[in-house]
């Protein structure tokens, strides 16, 4: 059976023993039934635990009065007995009370203290929030700024992508245009003659003794199907393309037969 505090104050005021609370809710013993009472109402423990000995005290003079006096003066002196335990519950129940609002008033006290502390800490607090408020503010305020410069220097680099794109694209046409300046285009003929064309620089065809026979030898197999200045042609264009490499000579080969182009490349492949 479950226990209230309510139950407890009613019981107790109707003078309600220790051992009977301890049959009523089932309890083991005595001990058992204060660490319960101690828990439901921890406030009221002492006063309880002081009421219920009283209680018992009562109930236990009651029955030895019962059993000492004589049936023809049982209506004499349970008067006095009880005028006595009267005396005895009212002075107990002032000394509880008295102890009760002595330790409430301090409780009291210390309540009063810890609220003038808090409310202590809740003023150093509002300071610090008005401090805290205002540096909010303040930075507030410098999002701002900050958003505006930050959204202006966006604009300001999307400007600079483009025109730094515009320049790019003239650098590379420069570039461009730069390369094809310094080229040199060599244009080699069926019949075995070359012709050179460049515009910022003069190259001269002139190339030494070139010892065609080795060349064959060198490139039997490319070789066969071809002319003897075709041949040559070939050796000339291959020393002339290692010259342009060696000097670094930017260069085009433009062949007028195809077969001469795709004999080249087989040579150069197997350099």
């Amino acid at each position: 059976m479950k226990i209230t505090s309510k139950d407890l104050h009613v019981m107790v005021k109707r003078g309600t023993t220790t051992a009977e609370l301890v049959e009523r809710y089932g309890l083991e013993n005595e001990e058992e039934l204060y660490e319960l009472i101690k828990q439901i109402t921890p406030g009221e423990y002492r006063v309880f635990k002081t009421t219920l000995s009283r209680n018992d005290k009562k109930a236990r003079t009651k029955k030895e009065g019962e059993k000492a006096v004589p049936e023809t003066r049982q209506y004499e002196i349970p008067i006095e007995v009880t005028k006595v335990s009267l005396c005895e519950e009212l002075k107990a129940e002032e000394k509880a009370l008295s102890d009760e609002i002595i330790r409430l008033e301090n409780l009291h006290k210390g309540k009063c203290a810890e609220r003038r502390e808090i409310v202590g800490k809740l003023k150093e607090i509002r300071r610090k929030l008005c401090r805290l408020y205002s540096e909010i503010d303040t930075n507030r305020k410098e999002i701002i700024r900050l958003s505006e410069n930050f959204n202006q220097r966006a604009s300001e680099m999307s400007e600079l992508s483009k025109r730094i794109s515009d320049k790019k694209k003239d650098l590379a046409d420069i570039r461009q245009r730069l390369d094809e300046c310094q080229k040199v285009i060599l244009f080699v003929y069926s019949d075995g003659s070359l012709d050179i064309e460049c515009i910022d620089q003069e190259v001269e065809l002139d190339v030494p003794d070139i010892n065609v026979t080795q060349f064959i030898c060198r490139y039997e197999k490319v070789l066969q199907n071809f002319r003897l200045h075709q041949i040559a042609t070939l050796a000339k264009v291959f020393e002339l393309t290692k010259r342009f490499y060696g000097e670094n000579i930017k260069f085009e080969l433009i062949f007028e037969e195809s077969g001469l182009r795709e004999a080249f490349d087989e040579i150069s492949k197997g350099k």
